[in-house]
């Protein structure tokens, strides 16, 4: 693996970047602050906690399938009282998501789009921000408490001592997680980060991942531990990298040598992330093979995930008020279906075989926001 990194190296400083690691390129609005959640970096000192929780046992019926097009067809994904909601991230089976604005538990877990409601999750704001083939949740609340639900019960991930936020980001089939800790002066700068890998098995222990620059933000882990984010030698200027199991960097550029803020997702041997030239209104996306050196970029598709085969979902960016959703596969940009016309989407996760994508649905000026999967051939 390290061989076939090194294909992607690049010399020279970096240069001034634009854009947050979540390349904002929504609406601003409350659906748009959970998502720049998943990617954002940060925690508190902590320690293994057992947390009462549980999955309610009855099931809900999954939806009806409602439209289908170009080998794919969406579903509403099922929610108290059909009560507005977003998904964050799924497995192929199994999904996870919040209610956007809840009176009681506001986690969301589906089983092959049923609806298992989960009770007891940690408190304030909870993100899920993962989950493996098991069903194991990675989530987080606030910025301060990275935590797990497994079997029907949260556990709460160990945190470093002393850092001022740790946030976990991903999971891989192995049951590694991973994810940052800050540190932060007096004026809320970042003055240290420092990456740390959790182990499913294990989570009240921890270990530090040696990423260099100094400022480092992992965001995406694949099955042999490969993990990608930004980072930066230090103030405002971050370049998308990715990082061998044992921390060596590998700076991600655009084809023209240019940086690339951000690397956000990584399977296989793929990876996606974006960067802004200043030319559009949103940020520009860019998919990486980490094995051949072999990177592309896109025009108005800008991709939320990837698969192991390299096939992508992601927004059409008609328009600040029209985000198509679409599926890139072997160089073509293919439409997907929404439940009513004049809807747009923010895609968030797919699985692992590119079969199943899940995001949620809205119009500008008529909510709610609706939480669906599609389930491609």
């Amino acid at each position: 693996m390290n061989d076939a990194l090194s294909s992607l190296r690049f010399d020279g400083d970096l240069p001034p970047s634009k854009v947050d690691i979540d390349r904002a390129v929504r609406t601003g609005r409350r659906r748009e602050r959970r998502r720049r959640t998943l990617l954002a970096s940060a925690g508190i000192a902590g320690c293994a906690l057992l947390v009462s929780g549980m999955l309610v046992a009855q099931d809900r019926q999954p939806p009806a399938d409602t439209a289908v097009k170009n080998g794919c067809r969406v579903q509403r994904l099922p929610t108290p009282g059909n009560a507005p909601g977003t998904v964050t991230a799924t497995s192929g089976r199994y999904a996870v998501g919040v209610l956007d604005n809840p009176t009681g538990d506001p986690l969301l877990f589906w089983d092959d789009g049923r609806l298992r409601p989960v009770t007891g999750t940690p408190r304030p704001d909870p993100t899920p921000v993962a989950v493996d083939d098991s069903g194991t949740v990675v989530g987080n609340s606030g910025d301060k408490d990275p935590w797990l639900l497994r079997d029907g019960g949260f556990t709460h991930l160990a945190t470093p001592a002393g850092a001022t936020r740790t946030i976990a980001t991903a999971i891989n089939a192995k049951g590694s997680v991973i994810g940052t800790a800050t540190w932060l002066d007096a004026g809320g700068r970042a003055t240290q980060t420092r990456t740390v890998r959790w182990s499913v098995a294990d989570p009240g222990r921890f270990q530090y991942v040696a990423t260099d620059p100094a400022l480092a933000y992992v965001s995406g882990i694949n099955g042999d531990d490969v993990m990608v984010g930004r980072a930066s030698a230090g103030g405002t200027d971050y370049n998308a990298f990715a990082w061998t199991p044992d921390g060596t960097p590998v700076r991600l550029n655009r084809i023209d040598g240019k940086p690339a803020e951000s690397a956000f997702q990584v399977a296989g041997d793929w990876a996606i992330g974006s960067y802004d030239d200043g030319s559009t209104w949103f940020s520009h996306g860019v998919r990486w093979n980490l094995r051949t050196g072999e990177h592309i970029e896109f025009d108005t598709f800008v991709p939320s995930a990837v698969d192991a085969s390299g096939t992508m979902v992601g927004t059409v960016m008609n328009s600040a008020d029209d985000t198509a959703p679409a599926r890139w596969k072997d160089g073509a940009v293919l439409m997907l279906p929404v439940l009513s016309a004049g809807q747009s989407a923010t895609m968030t996760s797919m699985s692992s075989d590119g079969r199943v994508a899940v995001g949620w649905l809205f119009r500008e000026k008529n909510d709610p926001i609706v939480p669906v999967r599609w389930l491609c051939s």
